[in-house]
């Protein structure tokens, strides 16, 4: 690991720029007085070094030393007899800056790159790095340095790292502390490959920045690319998207995932939508309800979102359900999850071609989550998993993004996906303490070299908290104001674990039981390949990576197993698997590993070409075959199953009744434990007076005639009897003006005797 010599005298503030001169130089001095104005107007203390090669013209050696004796406190030429060949060396120039001067930054470059060095100044200073190499990012190359880079890649199959693909450097801004012990000054000369990676294994912090850097007589394929920019960093560093954009447009791989996940997702939203399965879960229609009621009801407004279900899910399906026709159809409100489907898919090949190097393992990430039947069928329900995708996706892509540049504007983004993640599902809660702690303990990583680390480690964990923790402080503050209870959403009425945890749970209090219901669940929601595959990937990223680095930014995926067997061991939350159980419940708590089992198998895949096969599309669809082959939609048969259910068909039959019979007025109705009743009988949801309605509830319990309900719902499952029955079903209220006019072993009707009753069924 590097760290600074305390007992090395310490370096003076300043740079020393190495210009490597050719052999004929057009106007050196023009750019070299350029560069001094330049520096000059920074304010940075400098020494520029102009290494003549030995087969210099006397013109050029002529203008060196006129700008030696023009500025000789800035300026130096110096002959180099090296020996080094074409081709700049590190090792020579190294050498005479660190005996020239003192200055504690080294810039080695060539003499139409030097515009770039005040920019590359400010990233180190404001990023801390101890190299930064600038990469060329609108360069016009001649024939043969395309077929250089041809040759390059063709041969490269050997290498064991991606980073052959990066792009090119142009030049290197070096803190001269970081070379401290380095062999960089003695015996043959080496490559910059070479001292890059003795940098990298030394932990050093290192960034790659973009430069417009033009040139068109490179001779010979340059010096390896930077370890810790991965291919496409430099696309999103352009100075300026648009100027980014024209230069290099889009992946079309990418667009070309993008463009099948969003056929994938048409698809298969409409085969769920002519099944009639696209609310058969109950919670789907929970989540229409909610957001209904926020635009219409008998009390609307924001506190119909309620303390319980996090709002972020609800507030993007508003405009979804602004009519009642757009709210009961069900499949117009699915296009938040299946948007979330698609744009999940586009981070997943982002990360997976970032890890991996290639672009076969972005792809291959892509089709293991494309290709799930389980996440097809919930991305076209109003369910939240998609949308939770879509967040630990984003949050996963720059994350990994900052581990490897330590740019802030990655972290930010980090923090604004993990909100939304901690804003739809309370695992995304568990997700922002591993993304934290990957966050210290990358700071910790590059700071540790300096003499405040802790210090720095605090101000990025504050810059990256502050936002990422404020989805958790304002639900609990949210709680607070409605409920009068900052924990309302673990002790509140309807939030107690008691209410789905029955005493029969197998996985409470056994840890053994617990972890092999998740590990069931997991198979059954990715299928038996994508689990193994995703395992051995796991273990070969762990292996090859040394979990360093970059490597930290997917761990944070790996969060969820243990918080579900911790809230399955506590009884927070049931799951069942056929296997332990005997029936499926909540099998969607597992359907979140397909995010990591896509990353890791995207690994393996690329992994298994480069030492074993030789065709990664062969080996993808592979993949993508055996396990379309052996997942089963578990989610969509656990759904069916409830709607296949004695008590949900009763729902529906009393739903049916009150739509038919329903003349308006408004209907005193329980909305838990009723949503289907509630949804299907298609009642106007600002007529439905429930206990979200604001100083409507309470009154209306206690007097319903004199509050203007004219039907009241009483649900009588015995041992589920909801409020209404138990404040209603024998009050001599209910005798008059009230009579039943529906009635079977689970629902009561009542409807006001102004009105004439029909079709009534014997109580």
């Amino acid at each position: 690991m590097f760290r600074p010599d305390p007992s090395e005298p310490r370096a003076a503030e300043g740079v020393a720029v190495v210009i490597s001169l050719r052999r004929d130089e057009v106007d050196l001095a023009a750019e070299v007085e350029k560069l001094l104005s330049a520096l000059e107007v920074e304010g940075e203390r400098h020494c520029v070094l102009l290494l003549l090669p030995p087969d210099s013209s006397a013109t050029v050696e002529q203008i060196a030393d006129g700008l030696t004796h023009r500025y000789p406190d800035r300026v130096k030429a110096i002959h180099d007899d090296s020996g080094r060949g074409e081709g700049p060396s590190p090792r020579t120039d190294l050498a005479v800056a660190l005996a020239q001067t003192d200055h504690r930054r080294v810039f080695l470059t060539e003499l139409r790159s030097s515009a770039d060095l005040p920019a590359l100044l400010t990233v180190a200073r404001e990023e801390r790095a101890e190299l930064v190499v600038g990469c060329s990012c609108d360069r016009f190359d001649a024939p043969r340095r395309g077929m250089a880079a041809r040759l390059r890649t063709a041969v490269g199959i050997i290498q064991p790292r991606s980073d052959r693909h990066s792009p090119r450097p142009a030049h290197h801004l070096v803190d001269r502390r970081a070379l401290t012990g380095l062999d960089s000054t003695a015996g043959a000369p080496v490559t910059h490959a070479d001292l890059l990676a003795g940098l990298r294994r030394r932990d050093a912090r290192i960034l790659s920045v973009p430069v417009l850097h033009v040139r068109g007589d490179e001779q010979g394929v340059e010096f390896a690319s930077v370890p810790d920019a991965r291919r496409g960093s430099v696309r999103s560093r352009r100075l300026g998207r648009v100027a980014g954009r024209v230069a290099r447009p889009c992946d079309p791989v990418l667009r070309a995932v993008l463009l099948v996940a969003a056929a994938l997702s048409v698809g298969a939203c409409a085969v769920v939508a002519s099944s009639g399965m696209t609310l058969a879960y109950p919670d789907a229609v929970s989540h229409l309800l909610i957001s209904r009621r926020v635009l219409d009801a008998s009390t609307p407004g924001a506190a119909q979102l309620g303390g319980v279900w996090l709002p972020l899910s609800h507030l993007l399906a508003l405009p979804l359900v602004l009519t009642e026709s757009w709210y009961h159809a069900g499949i117009l409100p699915s296009a938040v999850s299946m948007s979330a489907y698609v744009a999940t898919a586009g981070w997943l090949y982002r990360i997976g071609f970032a890890l991996t190097g290639r672009r076969a393992g972005g792809v291959t990430a892509a089709l293991v989550f494309c290709a799930n039947s389980n996440v097809l069928y919930m991305q076209s329900t109003p369910m939240t998993e998609a949308l939770l995708f879509a967040c630990l996706a984003a949050a996963t892509w720059h994350l990994l993004r900052w581990c490897q540049e330590g740019h802030y504007r990655h972290l930010l983004a980090t923090s604004i996906a993990v909100l939304g993640a901690t804003l739809v599902r309370y695992e995304g809660w568990a997700f922002l303490v591993a993304v934290a702690v990957v966050v210290g303990v990358r700071s910790w990583q590059r700071s540790r070299t300096e003499s405040t680390p802790f210090v720095l480690v605090r101000a990025d964990l504050v810059f990256f908290g502050c936002l990422a923790v404020s989805g958790v402080v304002g639900w609990a503050v949210w709680n607070a104001a409605i409920f009068d209870d900052p924990l309302n959403f673990v002790r509140g009425e309807f939030a107690k674990p008691a209410l789905w945890v029955g005493e029969q749970e197998r996985a409470v209090g056994d840890w053994g039981t617990a972890l092999r219901t998740y590990l069931y669940a997991a198979a059954h929601a990715l299928g038996p390949i994508a689990l193994l595959t995703a395992g051995a990937g796991l273990l070969c990223f762990a292996w090859r990576t040394r979990l360093r680095h970059q490597a930290l930014a997917p761990l944070p995926l790996l969060v969820f197993p243990p918080f579900f067997v911790c809230a399955l061991y506590s009884g927070q939350r049931p799951l069942h698997v056929p296997e332990i159980s005997g029936d499926l419940y909540n099998i969607r708590f597992a359907l979140v590993m397909v995010l990591p089992a896509a990353v890791f198998t995207a690994y393996l895949v690329v992994l298994a070409d480069r030492t074993l096969l030789r065709s990664v599309p062969a080996v993808a669809a592979l993949a993508g075959c055996a396990h379309l082959g052996l997942v089963g939609t578990a989610t969509a048969q656990e759904a069916a199953a409830f709607r296949a259910g004695a008590a949900e068909r009763v729902d529906a039959q009393a739903a049916a009744w009150l739509r038919e019979h329903y003349d308006g007025g408004r209907v005193l109705m329980q909305s838990w434990s009723n949503e289907t009743v509630c949804f299907d009988s298609r009642v106007p949801t600002r007529q439905v007076v429930y206990e979200g309605s604001f100083r409507q509830w309470e009154a209306a319990l206690a007097d319903p005639s004199g509050h203007g309900i004219r039907w009241i719902h009483l649900r009588r499952t015995p041992g589920g009897e909801d409020e209404v029955w138990r404040h209603l079903h024998d009050s001599p209220l209910m005798h008059f003006p009230y009579k039943p006019a529906y009635a079977d072993d689970h629902h009561i009707f009542y409807r006001h005797v102004e009105a004439p009753v029909t079709d009534r069924h014997s109580p």
